[in-house]
């Protein structure tokens, strides 16, 4: 039966259909009457296939040829690298996650609570589990800024810093308050990558049991914590540590950073497409820190803090600093930088208008004076140089020295404290009085004694463990400095005279100490010649074992205990007979040393007081220093006494608030005392 062949045939009527429509013949192939290769092709001839058999068979080739190319890279990836993939996916899909440990808290040496680890929240972002692709990124940065109050650039600088492929959680935003946590916490689903890290934070207890103030000292003491930077982490790394841990920074937190850190954890969980965890497969268990106990008693720390501000507003000066130091073990029981800070600003999350602040404050609040500060000390070395001439036999106990008011030597004048000077001067008197001439003598050379010489003088210097630091448990020590000829050669380029022998003989000129190695030396004349290593430390206690640290010899029986002796009854007569005698009222025997310390042409004295009670059985040792309060009798002694009274008698009463400051001392109305 023929068949037609439809050409476009839109608009036509039927009859036109009709006439339009060719017959096919169905034996050519083509319409009837016409050879079918011999018909025109046109748009309304008939289109035939356009592919030959040698066409196809190419096509059938090239297919086969794809179809074995594919099967062999499918084989290859599935026998060749299989086993490699699988461990990719399984990784993508297990994970093994850090579990921090509890810090360890800090108690005074009572058992009083200074630190504790509060409640805190942080933003952290996984950088493998943010989208790759722009938009997404873009539109998942934004959201989260908007949910904890940062701006995109700010999540993007974070995150720069670490590599795109990290699979483990580094910090955005720490110390989020609670609203902030909640609404994280319900949008980190919709957010790849995004947790909510629900730690801690460190609180200092400034106020702690007992206490009617804040012990803002403590700061200086226990230290503060701080997000690890970019080369801390490059060195902790390696031990474990996370980029969003936390480390001491300053003070105990420094200085004993592994035993309170503890040892943290692990478990292998499983996570979804997004990296938040599913399910926990294994796991070990964290170890929690240590806990320390400190030598410090926290009301004594207490006492010293407000003895010191109330001598700051007799006497108008801003800084000071004091060592409380148990002589027969070197228990530091009472340590005061001031001013200070409130440690706790670093825990939530210090503003860079208050760190600026800390910075830019002329008396430097942030400073630890009583360890890392170096002064020159005054007439508190005059016991040193008294304990070297005796022990050297330049001097004897009832050697004499006519003290007149000073000594010249050539066109030099080197006077006395006293105008009109002090008379005839055994070393006892000298101790008690602080006389130049004496120590100018015995360190120096005058008259008929020959002095030590400067060698002699710094080596004995050095024997006490000036120029050395003594190896406190705390970050910052100084080591003070004792100068000599090779050195004021080499820095100055200038000969030693003997006026610098006599500055160095009463501590002054180039010498510095710090308060705590005045602190070590007057321990070692309460103790009968040691040099204590001084400790913050007790005891360090874990759920197995408690350690407790013992203060090393520094030096053992660094002089006579004759000497010693000599040098003891000198320093009761300060108290009794000499610069100290404010001192002499109170119901403690106390034994000491006043020094006033030249730092400046036109700026007050420091002064320095360091003594030690007992008399007889030493329990404490107690050294003040007023930077810039002019004499030491009167500016650090009363300082002193008021400690030992807290100590000796611990129900004594809060001592009063601050009276009105008074004028200044001038710096010209002393030079050594």
């Amino acid at each position: 039966m023929p068949r037609t062949l439809f050409p476009d045939i839109e608009g036509l009527g039927h009859g036109a259909i009709e006439q339009a429509i060719p017959t096919i013949d169905e034996t050519s192939g083509g319409p009837v009457g016409q050879p079918f290769e011999e018909q025109p092709l046109g748009h309304h001839g008939y289109i035939g296939p356009s592919l030959t058999s040698r066409k196809l068979q190419i096509c059938f080739v090239v297919f086969f040829l794809m179809l074995g190319a594919l099967g062999a890279r499918a084989g290859y990836l599935e026998i060749g690298k299989g086993e490699i993939y699988r461990q990719q996916a399984e990784g993508n899909r297990l994970r093994i996650a850090a579990v921090p440990s509890e810090r360890g808290v800090i108690y005074d040496r009572n058992g009083t609570l200074l630190v504790r680890n509060v409640p805190d929240f942080t933003l952290t972002v996984t950088p493998a589990d943010v989208p790759r692709e722009a938009e997404a990124r873009e539109q998942m940065i934004v959201q989260l800024a908007e949910a904890v109050g940062l701006t995109p650039v700010d999540i993007e600088k974070s995150l720069r810093n670490y590599p795109a492929n990290l699979a483990s959680p580094v910090p955005i935003k720490e110390h989020l308050d609670y609203e902030q946590a909640l609404k994280l916490d319900i949008q980190s689903g919709r957010l790849p990558g995004v947790a909510l890290d629900a730690g801690t934070k460190r609180e200092i207890i400034l106020k702690p049991e007992g206490a009617k103030e804040p012990i803002l000292s403590l700061s200086h003491v226990i230290g503060y914590e701080g997000r690890v930077n970019e080369g801390e982490y490059a060195r902790l790394k390696t031990s474990g540590y996370l980029p969003t841990d936390t480390i001491g920074k300053t003070g105990i937190e420094a200085f004993y950073e592994e035993e309170l850190r503890g040892v943290y954890g692990k478990k292998q969980i499983e996570v979804d497409a997004f990296g938040r965890e599913q399910k926990v497969l294994a796991a070990d268990e964290p170890v929690q820190g240590m806990d320390i106990t400190l030598t410090i008693d926290a009301k004594l720390q207490a006492a010293a803090e407000t003895a010191l501000k109330n001598s700051a507003a007799r006497n108008g000066f801003g800084r000071g600093s004091v060592v409380a130091m148990d002589p027969r073990n070197g228990e530091i029981l009472a340590l005061v930088s001031w001013p200070s800070y409130d440690a706790n600003l670093f825990a939530r999350g210090i503003s860079n208008k208050e760190y600026q602040g800390l910075l830019q404050d002329e008396n430097q609040p942030l400073f630890p004076r009583a360890v890392a500060g170096a002064f020159p000390p005054g007439s508190t070395v005059k016991t040193i140089v008294a304990a070297a001439a005796l022990a050297e036999g330049v001097v004897s106990p009832s050697t004499t020295v006519l003290s007149n008011g000073g000594i010249n030597f050539g066109a030099w004048f080197f006077p006395d404290w006293k105008g009109g000077g002090h008379g005839i001067t055994n070393v006892t008197k000298a101790i008690a009085e602080s006389v130049n001439t004496f120590f100018y003598a015995v360190g120096g050379g005058w008259d008929r004694i020959e002095g030590l010489g400067i060698d002699r003088l710094a080596s004995w210097y050095r024997k006490f463990n000036l120029g050395t630091r003594l190896g406190i448990d705390l970050p910052s020590e100084a080591a003070g400095f004792v100068p000599d000829p090779a050195w004021k050669e080499r820095v100055k380029d200038e000969v030693w005279y003997i006026g610098d022998t006599y500055h160095v003989a009463i501590g002054q000129g180039d010498m510095t100490a710090t308060p705590l190695q005045v602190a070590a030396w007057t321990a070692a004349f309460a103790n009968g010649g040691t040099i204590m290593q001084p400790r913050v430390v007790k005891q360090i206690r874990s759920d197995k074992t408690i350690t407790k640290p013992v203060s090393e010899t520094v030096v053992e029986q660094v002089v006579s205990r004759d000497v010693v002796d000599v040098v003891r009854h000198g320093m009761r007569q300060t108290v009794l007979a000499g610069s100290a005698q404010g001192l002499k009222t109170s119901f403690v025997e106390i034994a000491g040393k006043t020094g006033t310390a030249q730092w400046n042409s036109t700026k007050p004295t420091h002064a320095w007081f360091a003594g030690f009670a007992p008399y007889q059985n030493p329990e404490i040792v107690v050294v003040v220093l007023v930077e810039a309060g002019g004499e030491g009798s009167r500016a650090s002694a009363p300082v002193a006494r008021d400690i030992i009274e807290a100590w000796m008698r611990p129900e004594t009463p809060a001592l009063p608030a601050p009276e009105t400051a008074p004028k200044p001392i001038d710096a010209a109305t002393s030079s050594s005392l």
